[in-house]
């Protein structure tokens, strides 16, 4: 299992999306902490998938840094 930790720009937590992020291979659990100043999306998955994630999240107009290697 490998965590990865996310800055994003994530306002809100809509249908896509959630709908995106589950259709992510390899993807286990995600969560985003709208609290948080740098919106961190928490992702666990079986492998790294954190390129997927930033293409999908800026094809949908989000920001999207990896935190932590």
């Amino acid at each position: 299992m490998i965590v990865l930790i996310f800055a994003t720009n994530i306002q809100k937590l809509n249908e896509k999306l959630r709908l995106n992020m589950t259709s992510l291979m390899d993807l286990v659990s995600w969560s985003v902490d709208l609290e948080d100043v740098d919106k961190i999306l928490r992702v666990e998955a079986k492998t790294d998938i954190s390129s997927e994630i930033i293409e999908m999240l800026s094809k949908a107009g989000h920001r999207c840094r990896r935190l932590y290697y």
